[in-house]
């Protein structure tokens, strides 16, 4: 096996990874809404120029909540985001 193979096979699935957050904020956000009891998150997904996405779920006006925020953004492209 040479470096690129093992590279290859030591490289992390990009989808896999994304998605065990995706589902990370899900959960994450069933349990601040199951606490506060009266509000619910939305979706508010931005894609980016360039290759991206960010997904942030919003909440406000809650019980016990006023405001939250969940985010996951997923960059991609050929350099880093301006904010990195």
């Amino acid at each position: 096996m040479d470096t690129d193979d093992r590279t290859h096979a030591m490289a992390p699935n990009v989808d896999a990874v994304a998605g065990y957050f995706r589902d990370l904020q899900r959960r994450i956000c069933e349990a601040v809404a199951a606490e506060d009891g009266a509000a619910a998150f939305i979706a508010d997904p931005q894609n980016h120029p360039g290759g991206g996405l960010s997904h942030p779920m919003l909440l406000s006006g809650g019980e016990v909540v006023e405001k939250a925020a969940v985010n996951f953004s997923r960059s991609s492209g050929d350099r880093l985001p301006s904010a990195a």
